[in-house]
């Protein structure tokens, strides 16, 4: 009988080693499954979708990269595009577009070419009109200019065409007395900045606790290692069920 009980205190030993492993274990995955969970609780609150990760090795894990920032000098600054996102100076424009063409003040405001269209702005960056092919804009635009007068010219792959102060009526004009906006790199401060701007805009607070919730930070085997978590708090609440009732034998 003896023998009997010690063979039974040593199992009761070792299943509560074994629960107090998996205890420790879970007890990391338990932590970031609630600390996350209260947090998206109160998204809307705290404004997790609109606040921003700046942490570079973060963005390096999400694979988020700026692409080569490109930029035209201005008399307000600078006009530089990183991707689609436009900039005068630090400040975002509102307005995306896809290749930048050229910049010019004219008339009183600032107008930047794409490809596509031609965005007249106010000095402090405030959109006032987008003028496109569907307002007789000639397209596509290869570079954008301004005569001695600061009258708008733009340059297709077929002619060069002088626009009014509307830009919404275009003559065919000869290439001469054209000042051609000429791309100009911005200070390196400044790049840098946009270049963090950029980057951190791309990847919110929100879906990083979600992915961190979800293990999908870790990418497919992310969310088999929660599976595995969740597993393991089975065996913590199975164990110790049966460690309870041992002990009740006793």
């Amino acid at each position: 009988m003896p023998h009997r009980k010690k063979h039974h205190g040593v199992r009761l030993r070792s299943l509560f080693l074994w629960h107090r492993y998996f205890g420790f274990t879970a007890a990391v995955f338990v932590a970031v499954l609630a600390l996350t969970g209260l947090l998206l609780n109160h998204t809307d609150r705290l404004h997790l979708a609109e606040r921003h990760v700046q942490w570079n090795a973060l963005l390096d894990w999400y694979g988020i990269a700026a692409p080569t920032p490109f930029s035209y000098a201005a008399a307000e600054g600078h006009v530089t595009q990183l991707g689609e996102r436009l900039y005068l100076n630090d400040q975002p424009l509102p307005q995306t577009e896809r290749a930048l063409r050229g910049v010019t003040a004219t008339y009183g405001f600032l107008i930047i070419a794409s490809d596509q269209a031609l965005l007249a702005y106010t000095p402090q960056g405030e959109l006032v009109d987008r003028v496109d092919a569907s307002v007789g804009l000639p397209t596509p635009i290869v570079a954008l200019g301004a005569t001695p007068q600061g009258d708008i010219v733009v340059l297709t792959d077929e002619d060069s065409y002088v626009g009014d102060e509307t830009l919404y009526n275009w003559e065919k004009t000869p290439l001469t007395a054209v000042n051609w906006a000429q791309p100009s790199p911005a200070p390196e401060s400044l790049i840098a900045d946009l270049l963090s701007n950029y980057r951190g805009a791309g990847l919110s607070v929100e879906r990083v606790l979600l992915d961190l919730h979800s293990g999908r930070i870790l990418g497919p085997w992310g969310i088999w290692l929660m599976d595995a978590a969740a597993v393991l708090l089975l065996l913590l609440a199975i164990t110790g069920v049966w460690h309870w009732a041992q002990r009740k034998r006793r």
